[in-house]
């Protein structure tokens, strides 16, 4: 719903007095200020986003190590779920820990080639739509540019056949954590050379291509390799937002004599007291992650005094008359518990897809030792129905509810 636009004015016909006009001129002054952030925080869905979600998608995750571990936490799918229109959208992770572009991970106790026959079956087992390929990291300690060259190719011409939309992410620069670590500067040099062979390589293909080499930098991780869980977190909208869908900026300004104006939610139900302000807001996405919410509150109109806001059950924080007609940082919205249902539901999900594609006890069910217990293999696609159930929840989780605010006086 669109924001409503109208700086107060003088209720009474008559001429204004002095004191009218210098008020006047300090809520247009407001006015002007929220209007202004509204329009520098609201970004639309571009159409020509990389990752350019569609109704029915199933992004595929593919690469080594980086990609294999964000199934942990589903910071950045959930932020994809919130911020794309797209329904239904589904996630399948096939990173696997150490792997390059010729599956070699995946051959588990077989050849190279076998590793590859892996990863198509993977593909099939998948069905994506979308594919999000990030190979190089660990090329990067021993492959010659040719080698790569070749090995890349290889890969996007089987892609190509699964019909899916590929996007192409460069492999990270290693950062140094503390000081006893490796200087990364060599390893560093040699994915800049791969860098230039993915680029070259999309611009042939006309595949999108996004440089992710400098998303670690400032974001914690234990290595200066693989970010900690923290740093998934930190790195989630960075990475959502060059493939495509930045978070939305969610601000809202309220004015005792004056219209609401809000960005990034619908308001209703707004209801001045003397002790304070509530109303219902309706977020056009869910807060991504938590601390990372870009919420911004203002309320003018206050009598001097210590505020509570209150949202959906939560305690945001205490703010004085003063602070919050300048305008406050909120840490989270009413949404946010919602939103950690959602990630957890993600994770779930994750976490099935991988029992579904990288049973644990698989050389029992599908390697040398399936004589002995290969008749459990039917078991494995009993997991479908399971992910079928759990991305159904996601798709309820993913929208947005009304949410009561409350701005009451604390003394």
């Amino acid at each position: 719903m669109s924001p409503r636009f109208s700086p107060p004015l003088p209720q009474s016909p008559r001429s204004p007095s002095p004191r009218w006009v210098v008020f006047a001129a300090v809520m247009t002054v407001f006015w002007f200020a929220a209007t202004a952030e509204v329009h520098a925080e609201t970004t639309p869905e571009s159409s020509h986003a990389p990752l350019s979600l569609r109704d029915d998608d199933t992004v595929v995750w593919l690469g080594a190590t980086f990609m294999e571990r964000m199934q942990q936490f589903g910071y950045l799918e959930s932020i994809l779920l919130s911020e794309s229109q797209a329904t239904p959208l589904r996630f399948r992770n096939l990173g696997w820990s150490g792997d390059e572009a010729t599956g070699i991970s995946r051959a588990v106790f077989g050849a190279v080639e076998d590793g590859y026959k892996r990863l198509e079956k993977d593909l099939a087992t998948a069905k994506p739509t979308v594919v999000v390929v990030q190979y190089g990291a660990v090329e990067a300690e021993h492959a010659s540019l040719d080698e790569f060259r070749q090995q890349v190719s290889r890969l996007l011409d089987t892609l190509s056949g699964t019909k899916a939309r590929l996007v192409l992410l460069s492999p990270l620069h290693r950062t140094q954590p503390q000081p006893f670590f490796p200087d990364p500067a060599n390893y560093n040099q040699k994915v800049d050379a791969l860098c230039e062979v993915l680029e070259a390589v999309a611009s042939q293909r006309e595949l999108p291509y996004i440089d992710a080499r400098d998303l670690l930098n400032g974001v914690d991780s234990h290595d200066g390799i693989v970010p900690s869980a923290a740093g998934y977190r930190q790195l989630a909208p960075r990475l959502a937002e060059r493939l495509g869908y930045p978070t939305t900026h969610w601000s809202v300004a309220l004015s005792r004599d004056g219209d609401p104006v809000a960005a990034g939610a619908s308001l209703d139900k707004v209801k001045w007291t003397e002790t304070g302000v509530s109303f219902e807001a309706t977020d056009e996405h869910l807060v991504a992650t938590a601390g990372e919410s870009n919420s911004r509150l203002r309320v003018a109109g206050l009598p001097t005094g210590t505020y509570a806001v209150r949202a959906g059950g939560l305690q945001l924080g205490s703010f004085s008359a003063a602070q919050l007609a300048a305008g406050v940082s909120l840490p989270n919205r009413g949404g946010a518990p919602q939103a950690a249902q959602l990630r957890k539901t993600v994770m779930q999900a994750n976490e099935l897809f991988f029992h579904r594609h990288r049973p644990q006890n698989e050389t029992y069910l599908f390697l040398f030792r399936k004589h002995e217990q290969g008749n459990n293999a039917v078991e494995i696609p009993q997991f479908d129905p399971l992910i079928q159930q759990t991305e159904a929840r996601i798709g309820e989780l993913r929208r947005t509810r009304p949410q009561p605010y409350t701005i009451a006086r604390e003394n």
